[in-house]
């Protein structure tokens, strides 16, 4: 009896032990998740920037380390950095991408979900771009290449894949094409580059785009931060120990990312490879509106000499001071601005003949 007496103490003593243990875990897990919920409101409410109202791409650096930061961009040797198949945004970033999440597709496109062949009787049309024709601050459905695949539906069965990537320059658009585009099996190549041909080297991105794919990546293009970046408490930690911001774009040095020069070759190139593979290629000019003083768009690349060609330019020169109101910022449309793109690249394609079945 004595012995049996033991064992019951010994066993309630264990099962109590392990009770508290439980407790312990269970009551730790429940704290972890209400600092992530409060984390995540902190994030998105403390911390939401506003959409800049000047010219901001001085700090394209540090938008490309955020983004490899947070998991949106993946490495590439050959176009440096491309959309990572399958990313799904945090619900804080939300208000960057038209008030939804951003999604990437398994093809690493910002839209709905497509096959990597083309199906038969389909007809397809790529998207190579930056930022704007992705459409940051709109939804994917009412970016210009969403707007444009609704038109061109009317007129067969198409589908538009829009491999816009930010801070995409027309070198890297070009490899783009070159190396992943023609599995995609592209009818049209729509090719709207040339913005971020004109951004400043700084000393963390000391050479042009072509002699940076040569070389490894920068450092911080590998300072991922992996499954950690998913956690709302430690993307808080992290902001507040960095400060907001704190990784600054370097001291400027001489030079852009692509030259004039450089890129009337790489558009000369996206022409030849899409017709070596049995596309065509339309080019989109290039424009920023002055947000600041004038109201006014400002061509940056009118491309007058390259047919089939979407005029961007004259259609917002012709809105005078009125060109603002179709802008968030000077580069980035919104979503009436996006309206009036997808519109006129719909026309062109229709009045070139480039869509099969148009009247």
């Amino acid at each position: 009896m004595i012995l049996g007496d033991a064992d019951g103490d010994r066993r309630s003593r264990d099962f109590t032990r392990l009770r508290r243990v439980g407790t312990l875990i269970v009551a730790n897990l429940l704290a972890f998740l209400a600092l992530e919920s409060v984390s995540r409101l902190v994030l998105a409410v403390a911390f939401r920037p506003e959409a800049p109202q000047g010219a901001d791409l001085r700090d394209w650096v540090v938008q490309a380390k955020l983004s490899f930061g947070d998991g949106l961009y993946l490495w590439d040797p050959a176009c440096l950095w491309r959309l990572r198949p399958g990313y799904e945004g945090a619900d804080e970033g939300a208000h960057f991408w038209g008030g939804a999440p951003l999604r990437v597709n398994s093809a690493g496109h910002r839209g709905p979900e497509r096959r990597i062949d083309k199906p038969t009787g389909v007809q397809r049309a790529l998207v190579l771009g930056g930022s704007h024709p992705m459409g940051m601050y709109v939804r994917a459905s009412e970016s210009w290449a969403g707007v444009l695949e609704t038109r061109l539906r009317t007129h067969g069965d198409w589908e538009v894949l829009n491999a816009s990537v930010p801070g995409h320059t027309s070198f890297q658009g070009r490899r783009y094409l070159e190396t992943h585009g023609a599995q995609f099996e592209p009818d049209l190549i729509i090719v709207d580059l040339g913005v971020n041909d004109t951004l400043s080297l700084t000393t963390e991105y000391p050479g042009a785009d072509k002699d940076a794919a040569a070389a490894a990546p920068p450092p911080w293009a590998m300072q991922t931060d992996g499954l950690l970046a998913k956690s709302g408490l430690y993307r808080l930690i992290r902001r507040l120990i960095r400060g907001a911001p704190d990784l600054g774009p370097g001291t400027p040095t001489k030079g852009t990312r692509v030259s004039p020069e450089e890129r009337e070759l790489n558009l000369d190139a996206m022409a030849q490879f899409a017709e070596s593979i049995g596309a065509r290629a339309v080019f989109l000019s290039q424009v920023t509106v002055d947000l600041a003083q004038t109201g006014r768009a400002v061509c940056v690349f009118r491309d007058a000499a390259r047919e089939p060609r979407v005029d961007v330019c004259a259609l917002f020169e012709a809105q005078g001071a009125e060109a603002r109101r179709w802008f968030v910022d000077p580069v980035h449309g919104n979503a009436a601005g996006h309206a009036l793109i997808g519109d006129l690249v719909a026309d062109v394609l229709l009045r070139e003949g480039l869509v099969a079945g148009a009247p």
